[in-house]
């Protein structure tokens, strides 16, 4: 990104400040120029509005998916309902057919009524 007024490359994102806090809620941000002092309004870095609404996507289906009630911690996997024993609430779980769990983490077994999303460690980026 170079600067419109002197075309330097020493760019830096600006804060939002007075007439520019609108931009917050759109693909636009504030830009400054180091070396003319130039304030100026520009589209994300390049890939940054897919990335941002794919990983917003992403929060929201994970609020839907199984997690472990003891931890929180959504490393879970699928296991077999008949190695849940014990309380008359896990029977009937059994019994209407909600998937069980395990927790990896903490190791706690438990019933849930929602889709299994498989955890994958985030990636590094090479940046």
């Amino acid at each position: 990104m170079l600067c419109p007024k002197c075309g330097s490359s020493r760019i830096f994102r600006d804060s939002y400040k007075g007439n520019h806090e609108w931009l917050r809620f759109t693909p636009f941000r504030p830009y400054g120029c180091r070396e003319c002092l130039y304030r100026f309004v520009s589209w994300r870095r390049k890939g940054a509005l897919t990335a941002a609404m794919r990983q917003k996507l992403l929060r929201f289906l994970l609020v839907f998916s199984a997690a472990c009630p003891n931890c929180r911690s959504r490393e879970v996997v699928r296991i077999n309902p008949r190695t849940l024993r014990g309380t008359v609430r896990r029977a009937l779980a059994r019994a209407l057919g909600f998937p069980a769990y395990q927790c990896r983490k903490c190791g706690k077994k438990f019933f849930k009524f929602r889709w299994h999303v498989k955890y994958a460690p985030p990636l590094q980026s090479n940046t």
